[in-house]
């Protein structure tokens, strides 16, 4: 055999091995394909809430306890407040969510409301605070909570989902 065809099935057998290789490797960004770190909660990750699984998609959410599907546990509670967020999450025996609140304070408020809030009805009221409320991880169960103040008259208003006017919020 010449020197040169066996320098290259040596050349071939060796990129085989090597990408081979590459099959069982334990890179770091392989290892983290589909873990992020939960900073701000989005409609999107709504989905995530709704069993316990779905959490371990994030890699600052840590469990602690019992192990999961243990016979001793009825329930699982996740809760979470900040300053401007609140979380609480029940969970039962099975993982599955059975009820659950996310609250945002201050934060943006579509516009319907804001426009609603500028008619004549609310002229000279300003907006002092307000809170977005999903319930259950659930958008189409999402309420607001508006606070408005003109002199020393303060006033809360509600909304549903779609800006319409409700005399009180669902639950909280």
């Amino acid at each position: 055999m010449k020197p040169s065809r066996i320098i290259l099935s040596l050349g071939i057998l060796l990129l085989t091995a090597l990408s081979i290789k590459a099959q069982d490797c334990k890179c770091p960004e392989a290892a983290m394909e589909d873990v992020s770190e939960l900073t701000v909660i989005g409609v999107a990750d709504y989905a995530n809430f709704l069993n316990i699984n779905g959490l371990k998609k994030y890699s600052n959410i840590k469990y602690e306890g019992l192990p999961f599907n243990s016979t001793e546990v009825r329930r699982y509670i996740l809760k979470n407040d900040r300053r401007n967020t609140r979380i609480k999450a029940t969970y039962g025996r099975d993982g599955n969510l059975i009820n659950g609140i996310y609250i945002m304070k201050d934060s943006p408020i579509p516009k319907v409301i804001r426009d609603y809030l500028v008619t004549d009805s609310y002229r000279g009221w300003t907006m002092t605070s307000n809170k977005t409320i999903v319930h259950d991880f659930d958008m189409q169960k999402t309420e607001y909570e508006v606070k408005i103040q003109r002199g020393k008259m303060k006033q809360t208003l509600f909304f549903d989902l779609y800006g319409n006017r409700i005399k009180k919020l669902a639950r909280t």
